[in-house]
């Protein structure tokens, strides 16, 4: 019997290469590359880092836009990463938004196997805590998150300050990146953690990212086009996967009136949701 179950445990962690919202290799991307292109990032490069190719302005061998993909598609690497990637809006379910994270894990996977790693089931936070750092509306940060994860939007400045200045963030900083070769290593690692928020930002749109749901929404055995080596998710995951090509990508979506006024985590949460009840306009 002991035989059976560590043969199956085995066969299930080779399986489980990835637990992905978006399928990484292609969906985050995506998504990443059309909020770029409708934003004014690429204006920004040039008008204010007079940097004259924008987006195609190569920092350590690749370009500035595939600096901020590959932030896309490294979010989930390695595998236990995405206990990070859930967050659930419920007031009463969790009033810190730190405490918000995922609690419906699955033993073998979660409990198991990343017991063992840099990412264990009692060290969980929500996606949105892990992403920015804050533990709450009023601006509290949580430090554990903060330590632990070196590619949220506080490393992202971080590094962009260095760019920029060659000093480390602190008050008191001291010069880390004397030449202009180590400042754009900064400024690439800086898109870099760009891409990873960007990520967590749009596992926000997955229902089992928002809902507490990873066993029924992340170990679905669904076959594929990846088939045997992605094989867990939801159908719809794969749905959005198999239709990257689809309108959904393609245009600007509608700006509500009150964004005019937002800060960072108000594009993961508003902490307005409560339980049965959601606001009107929302």
């Amino acid at each position: 019997m002991k035989k059976t179950i560590c043969v199956l445990f085995v066969i299930l962690y080779i399986g489980c290469n990835y637990a992905y919202s978006w399928n990484d290799d292609t969906t985050h991307p995506h998504i990443t590359e059309e909020a770029i292109k409708y934003s004014s990032f690429d204006t920004y490069l040039k008008r204010i880092l007079f940097l004259r190719t924008g987006v195609m302005t190569t920092f350590g061998g690749k370009d500035l836009l595939k600096w901020v993909l590959d932030g896309a598609r490294e979010e989930d690497t390695p595998l236990c990463r995405a206990g990070n990637h859930f967050h659930n809006p419920d007031f009463f379910a969790a009033k810190d938004w730190q405490d918000s994270g995922l609690s419906d894990t699955w033993w073998p996977y979660m409990t198991g196997w990343c017991a063992f790693g840099p990412f264990p089931n009692d060290k969980i936070t929500s996606n949105l805590t892990w992403a920015t750092g804050f533990a709450d509306r009023s601006g509290r940060l949580d430090l554990i998150a903060l330590e632990d994860n070196k590619w949220d939007w506080f490393d992202a400045r971080k590094y962009f300050y260095t760019y920029l200045t060659g000093m480390d963030s602190h008050l008191q900083g001291s010069l880390i990146a004397p030449d202009e070769a180590s400042r754009n290593t900064n400024f690439a690692l800086a898109l870099q953690a760009l891409g990873q928020a960007m990520h967590l930002l749009q596992d926000t749109a997955v229902p089992a990212h928002v809902r507490d749901d990873f066993s029924q929404g992340h170990l679905m055995i669904v076959p594929g086009r990846e088939w045997p080596h992605k094989w867990v998710g939801n159908d719809f995951e794969k749905y959005v996967q198999w239709h990257n090509d689809r309108w959904w990508f393609f245009g600007t979506a509608p700006v509500g009136s009150g964004f005019n006024q937002m800060q960072l985590t108000d594009l993961w949460d508003t902490d307005q949701l409560t339980f049965g009840y959601a606001p009107s306009g929302l």
